[in-house]
This record gives structure tokens, sequence and C-alpha cells, in this order.
């Protein structure tokens, strides 16, 4: 569950048009929401001037932070604070979300800043490298808000490693929050034989049922233990040349409603390269991306381990 949620804005409608979503969250978790804004000091001519334009535009972005909060999120009343901060937007709103122990972030991809700078876009990218805690990213669609996110059922890649598995703590939050589905994914690359090559490639068939079919324990493991749990869960596996794309077709056959993954994996041929898939799926997929920075990569467990060294040896 999401205690603490902190909501970045940068004074425009795009930004602001994640704020359903962020509530509607808030609202099942019954948490606290932080409302941000990052001010960047705007040139001028003279220290004076410079003064004074600062003052101005500080005003301002106090004045926007209590019109938001009050349009917002009005009906959670004294459970939106407000903090308006100076300095780069990304380390800055990394900071607040550490100070303050907030659970989750949550935030569209990019936006127009205030007085008319943008910059959620790149601010996005960088939280996913920055942050500690999951980041909840939205796309909303030009000149329309995000709709209360109606969650039944999330999509999570997984590549068999440790770093991947971090993403199972938050979507099962989510999943907890608003009773979904978990729909546990792994691709199986297979090489692209077809021309033009740039040298020989070599596709061995066998190899590649018996990665899918260790892929497909793997899956069932998970699930079975989530399951026990109490989650609804399914497991899918596939083989893909293209991971990224398979994710996203996956995505749109199961209905998924939310893609929760971490930012990145194992790497190697045999599984997925989820930092380079993460951050493909973040510029294309058009479905909420929960994403869960890797922190700092944690001893494999023995069972883990042996299921890596197993695929290895194949």
């Amino acid at each position: 569950m999401f205690r603490r949620v902190l909501f970045p804005v940068d004074g425009s409608e795009f930004a602001e048009a994640a704020a359903a979503a962020a509530a509607g969250l808030a609202g099942l978790a019954d948490a606290e929401i932080r409302l941000v804004l990052v001010h960047k000091p705007l040139p001028a001519v003279t220290e004076q001037s410079k003064a004074e334009l600062i003052a101005w535009a500080r005003k301002g972005e106090e004045a926007y932070l209590e019109e938001a909060r009050r349009r917002l999120f009005g009906r959670f009343g004294s459970r939106v604070s407000l903090v308006l901060l100076k300095g780069d937007p990304a380390e800055q709103i990394a900071k607040a979300a550490a100070e303050w122990r907030a659970e989750l972030v949550v935030m569209a991809t990019h936006g127009r800043g205030y007085p008319g700078r943008l910059w959620l876009g790149s601010v996005a990218d960088r939280l996913v490298r920055l942050l500690s805690i999951p980041l909840l990213l939205l796309r909303p669609k030009k000149g329309e808000p995000t709709p209360v996110l109606a969650v039944r059922r999330i999509l999570v890649p997984l590549d068999q490693s440790e770093t991947s598995e971090r993403i199972l703590g938050p979507a099962r939050g989510l999943a907890r929050m608003t009773d979904a589905e978990l729909i546990l994914f792994h691709a199986v690359h297979i090489p692209d034989v077809g021309p033009p090559a740039p040298g020989p490639v070599v596709y061995a068939p066998a190899l590649t049922e018996e990665l899918t079919g260790i892929a497909r324990e793997y899956l069932e493991h998970e699930a079975e233990r989530l399951r026990g749990e109490g989650f609804t869960v399914k497991a899918v596996v596939t083989q893909a040349v293209e991971v990224a794309r398979a994710i996203a077709d996956t995505a749109a056959a199961e209905r998924a409603d939310v893609i929760a993954m971490a930012t990145q994996g194992a790497t190697g041929i045999r599984r997925l390269l989820l930092g380079s898939v993460a951050d493909r799926l973040l510029r294309t997929s058009q479905l909420p991306l929960l994403v869960a920075p890797p922190g700092e990569v944690l001893e494999q467990a023995p069972a883990a381990a042996a299921r890596v060294e197993t695929a290895r040896a194949l």
C-alpha cells in the first residue's frame, strides 16, 4: 500500500492531467498527497531586477500551488501538503521524496513549465535513475485529463533476475489496492536471422525451447507463491525477437491496464534486457508504467543463483 504519494507539477495542464490518477490511488490507500513544484530562477539584467523577478515568480508559484491544491485535490483537505523548491527539478523531487519518506511518485511524462518551460519529460527520465521508490508514469492525451485508474490487470515482465523481481513489491501493493490480477510475463529472446544480417547468427531451436521451459517453470513458481498470498495470478511466456514489442503486444492481448517493471535487470541474450526495454517502453507505451529503480543489487539467494546458473549452462 502507498501511504504517501508525491505529485510533481510544473504549472501545465498536461502535468496536472495525471492528478485524477494520483487522487484515485491516494483515496484507495487513504494516503497523504504532497504537491511539489520546483522553481527555476529566471535570467535578469541587473541584480535588483533579478531579485524582483525571483520574488514575483515565487509569489506566483505559491499562489499556483494553493490554487492547484484546491482545484485538483480539494476533497483531501489537510491531507494535501505543498512544497515549493529551488534547483535542479529531478534532484529536488528525489530529495523531497526521500525527506518526506514518500512511497510513490505519480507524474505525467512531460509538460509545459511555469511560466512556460518544458521539463517533465526529461525529469521523468532522470527520476527513474534517482529515486529509490516506485514511480508511476502516465502519458495523458493532448487536451484530455487522465481518468481515475481502473486497474484490473497488471502486466509484470520478469527476466529471472532478483533485480527484475524488485517490481513485485510495488506491483503487489497496487494489486492489493485495486484487487487487480497480476500477469507475470517473460519473453525468451530469439535472434533475428533474417537479412540483412551483420554476420553469422546461430539459432538453436532446441536451446530456445529449453529456455522457454525454464522460464515457464520460473514464472509458475512465482505465480504459486503470489497465489498463496491471495492474489489472482497468470503466467505468460513467449518467444520474441524484440522484447519491448512483445511486452506491448502481450499487454494489449491481455488487456492490461498497467505495465509494472524494474528499470534494469539481468543482461545476456537469453534474458530480458530490462534496462533498454524499460527505456523504450517509457518512450513508446501509452499505458501507465509503474517502474521500480534497481537500488543496490542484492546477492542472489541460493535458489535464484542456481536458477540463473542453470540457464547459463544451457
